[in-house]
């Protein structure tokens, strides 16, 4: 027998052994977990781990609120310098809270000169 003729014969046998050691034994899925559990721990090797960054506690956050707030009001503290508070009012009307000297809207001067706006309605 030539050694042609003997490989023709070996390697359908020798593949089928192969074959069934690897995928009816689970050697196929023994190898594969162990080159995942390998790569799990060549990547947590070699990246080294970083300290998380600092977050600001609750109190801190609300103390830098509160700076933020009073250093605004300081720059706005005169915003309402010239107004005045608005009366108070029980009524639930569109006037109720507008006090009884109030002048209003002058109307006189809308469509030009003094008008007679009783004959215009």
């Amino acid at each position: 027998m030539k050694l042609d003729e003997f490989r023709k014969l070996l390697q359908p046998m020798i593949k089928d052994m192969v074959k069934q050691t690897l995928l009816e034994e689970g050697l196929l899925s023994n190898i594969v977990s162990e080159v995942a559990q390998g790569l799990v721990l060549a990547e947590t090797t070699r990246s080294p781990t970083r300290p998380a960054p600092r977050q600001p506690s609750q109190n801190e956050s609300i103390e830098a609120a509160r700076r933020d707030l009073q250093s605004t009001k300081a720059e706005n503290k005169h915003i309402f310098e010239s107004t005045q508070p608005t009366p108070s009012g029980t009524g639930n009307g569109p006037m109720s809270g507008t006090p009884a000297n109030d002048a209003g809207i002058d109307l006189s001067r809308i469509l030009g000169g003094e008008r007679d706006w009783s004959k215009l309605i």
